[in-house]
């Protein structure tokens, strides 16, 4: 599906209501990815610095494989092999990203944006992750792509 770079710099669509689900866009190039379903796994790190890896995509993720796909530092294993496509984010306590990758077209885990600020909103709950955020073309120098997502993640512990 194409669209215009104008459609990401709009703001996010509601927070989905359901768990494991997401909304919104992520474009690179002239390829733009509907996102769909929405996962998060955490916390990754020290429990004095927690962050978690949330995962938007356009596409499920198959049960057997969402450990492996939601594995920070070496995980996302479907969307480098364009079997799924979407963005990973791995965000602090706070609803700071950390960073933020691209899993589109030929962007399959390069450029990363690394810390990307806060999300628009951002709630956890020991159930759930749901936030809301965007970053147009000229919020990420010239990387060539941009997103515009909600999601509401169920937590599944590491």
């Amino acid at each position: 599906m194409l669209a215009s770079p104008l459609a990401i710099a709009q703001a996010p669509p509601a927070i989905p209501a359901k768990a494991g689900e997401a909304a919104g866009t992520v474009q690179a190039g002239k390829v733009t990815v509907n996102l769909k379903y929405a996962y998060a796994m955490g916390p990754l790190d020290a429990p004095a610095d927690p962050v978690y890896q949330i995962v938007l995509t356009d596409a499920p993720i198959p049960p057997e494989a969402l450990a492996a796909e939601l594995k920070n530092r070496g995980g996302q294993r479907l969307l480098r092999t364009s079997k799924v496509s979407g963005i990973s984010m791995l965000v602090d306590s706070k609803g700071f990203l950390r960073n933020i990758v691209p899993f589109v077209d030929e962007m399959r885990g390069s450029p990363m944006l690394a810390s990307a600020g806060d999300l628009d909103k951002f709630a956890m709950t020991p159930a759930g992750i749901t936030g809301q955020g965007k970053k147009g073309l000229a919020d990420k120098g010239g990387q060539g792509w941009s997103y515009a997502a909600s999601f509401n993640a169920a937590l599944i512990k590491p």
